[in-house]
């Protein structure tokens, strides 16, 4: 979620995935991955939605950066 005066991230975003398998296993790779030292993630699944809550993202990311992240653990 991006700040939309400042234009930078608020810690934490929404990510939807299209299969409950695909938002497990997103679940388990994304929950706890160290995205800089000593900051860790911290995501949750919305049931019964397939929607996950990614928190502890540092607000020094961009968009793009976080898009990249996700895109690294989640693409396989």
């Amino acid at each position: 979620m991006m700040d939309p005066l400042s234009g930078t991230n608020r810690g934490y975003a929404f990510v939807t995935y299209t299969s409950r398998d695909q938002a497990d296993v997103a679940t388990r790779e994304l929950d706890n991955y160290e995205i800089k030292p000593g900051k860790t993630l911290k995501v949750n699944i919305s049931v019964p939605n397939l929607r996950l809550f990614v928190g502890n993202i540092p607000k020094s990311k961009s968009r793009e950066e976080i898009f990249e992240e996700f895109n690294k653990l989640t693409s396989k």
